[in-house]
């Protein structure tokens, strides 16, 4: 704001000249003097005005005043001045761009507090549903909703519906006023069966949900048996569940037998398929190269014994295939060890009378008693390991069998180097006599004289 700063000599010179001219008009009656006194006055007030407006303006505009006051460095020429502005705006560049880091920063946090409490909210409804799988609620707005219009509707056009009736039957009125509300009402009707359908279907997704539990997977079939309701109506209604969007992690396998509910579940579930698949590869490719080797065997021995020895060799496949099962089904890792141990010996056994199905007369203890009374001593232990509360003479009877199983894996490694004694004394003479022809020949560098 700019100050005029006037003397008080200057107005009191105007007031006098004012007062000297009124008094004159008044003495005379002629105002006119007054009238120019006014006029120079106003003249004189705007002069001065003007003056002092002017000499503030060039003070304001000197190097000094700027010094002053901006603290900044007065410019005097155009590259200065140019200077100082890309320097103002510099800084207002600076200035609007810290202001948009900071709202997109305050954006950022205002959208994690809102996925916050979204999931929180989410947190919150699992909690409150008791179920502990992702689950959208699906249609129970719009499931409740149709209940309940469609009970209003029911109510409203049912009775006009009646009505309409009465009139029918007991006046004039013609059967077409029956047709609107018999359709509303037939509408009505619907509309609540729709959402009657849709409150049942997501109780017995959420009822699927917790008979999953933890485990976050569950068989169709346990579903069916919990619920009392077909395993093909459970299917189906899975199905239907996970198209609409029940289950957001949710997944059905190839099969049809297992829902799973849990994105690492359905991983592990692959994992499982894919290895099963190798496993089932591999017991193919094993048993193929059996075969082969059954029929390289069967033409080493005469017609006679093909029976005889189909039938030995398939018990002794069959026998290894249980061990394995049994040794699957029991948890503890000692007895485990000892059965993996005698697996391993008898399919050596078995592969080397494929090579030499000459000993076959030699494995007759081994197929009618050692073989099957193993088998049953393991099956025995596996019964007792079921048991929740054993008594003593149970666990005793399992340390009895334990230590069995000890001798038994020491008398089939024995059998096993006994069935073969002679292929071996036979290789063994073969490596002696070769030894011998090359050294009567020369052909080593101890010749023989």
């Amino acid at each position: 704001m700019i100050y005029l700063v006037m003397n008080n000599n200057f107005y009191s010179n105007i007031g006098n000249d004012i007062k000297n001219s009124l008094n004159e008009g008044l003495r005379t009656g002629d105002f006119r003097g007054l009238n120019d006194a006014i006029n120079n006055s106003v003249r004189s007030v705007v002069n001065e005005a003007a003056g002092e407006i002017k000499n503030e303006f060039d003070r304001r505009s000197s190097r000094d005043f700027v010094k002053t006051t901006t603290g900044q460095k007065p410019y005097s020429t155009y590259a200065e001045a140019e200077e100082y502005a890309n320097m103002l705006k510099e800084r207002r560049r600076a200035h609007n761009e810290a202001k948009r880091q900071a709202e997109a920063e305050r954006d950022l946090y205002r959208e994690q507090k809102r996925a916050l409490r979204r999931q929180q909210k989410y947190e919150m409804k699992l909690r409150e549903e008791n179920l502990p799988v992702k689950f959208n609620p699906v249609g129970k707005t719009a499931g409740t909703a149709c209940v309940i219009g469609g009970i209003a509707g029911t109510c409203i056009f049912g009775a006009r519906t009646l009505l309409a009736a009465v009139g029918v039957l007991f006046t004039s009125a013609t059967v077409t006023s029956l047709i609107l509300p018999g359709v509303l009402l037939a509408a009505s009707l619907g509309v609540m069966k729709y959402g009657l359908v849709q409150k049942g279907m997501l109780e017995r997704a959420k009822k699927f949900a917790q008979l999953a539990g933890d485990k976050m997977y569950i068989q169709i079939s346990s579903l069916a048996a919990s619920l009392g309701l077909k395993a093909g109506r459970v299917q189906k209604d899975v199905r239907k569940m996970l198209q609409k969007g029940y289950f957001p992690e949710g997944y059905l396998d190839e099969d049809g037998t297992t829902l799973m509910l849990s994105d690492d579940v359905y991983k592990q579930y692959e994992t499982t398929m894919k290895n099963a698949e190798s496993a089932r590869t591999e017991e193919l490719r094993q048993e193929a190269l059996a075969d082969e080797m059954m029929q390289q065997a069967l033409s080493k021995l005469e017609p006679s014994l093909h029976e005889e020895f189909t039938t030995m060799a398939v018990y002794g496949r069959e026998s290894i295939d249980k061990l394995h099962a049994l040794n699957d089904d029991i948890p503890g890792e000692g007895i485990s060890k000892k059965l993996d141990s005698l697996e391993v010996i008898l399919r050596e056994i078995f592969n080397c009378l494929l090579e030499h199905p000459e000993q076959m007369n030699r494995m007759s203890k081994l197929m009618d008693y050692y073989l099957p009374t193993m088998i049953k001593l393991v099956e025995a232990y596996a019964e007792y390991d079921k048991m929740s509360n054993p008594g003593a003479d149970i666990i005793d009877a399992k340390k009895q069998i334990e230590s069995t199983l000890d001798t038994i894996n020491e008398a089939f490694i024995q059998l096993h180097n006994n069935l073969f004694r002679d292929s071996v004394w036979d290789v063994t003479t073969d490596a002696q006599v070769l030894q011998t022809v090359l050294k009567q020949e020369g052909l080593t560098k101890d010749k023989v004289e």
